[in-house]
């Protein structure tokens, strides 16, 4: 996100038009970030290629990511 969203002060009390401002200021945040998260995924290129396969699971750690090529080069964590 480029600009930060400053969440407004809230007062001691209930009020549902600081509940409502606080609302608006976090569904401005969330539309912002995801916009800003679309573009980041947009530009991620993967070469399946580089990937292990299910041939290596034995040496991958838990958690890692590997390439299943026995069903149709399908990507797998490790459990």
């Amino acid at each position: 996100m480029s600009t930060p969203v400053v969440l407004p002060d809230m007062p001691e009390q209930y009020s549902p038009t600081a509940m409502r401002t606080l609302i608006a200021s976090l569904r401005r945040w969330f539309a912002a970030d995801a916009q800003y998260q679309d573009r980041l995924a947009a530009n991620i290129f993967v070469d399946l290629d580089k990937f292990p396969t299910q041939a290596d699971l034995a040496d991958l750690r838990v958690g890692q990511v590997y390439r299943d090529t026995a069903a149709g080069n399908v990507l797998k964590v490790k459990v």
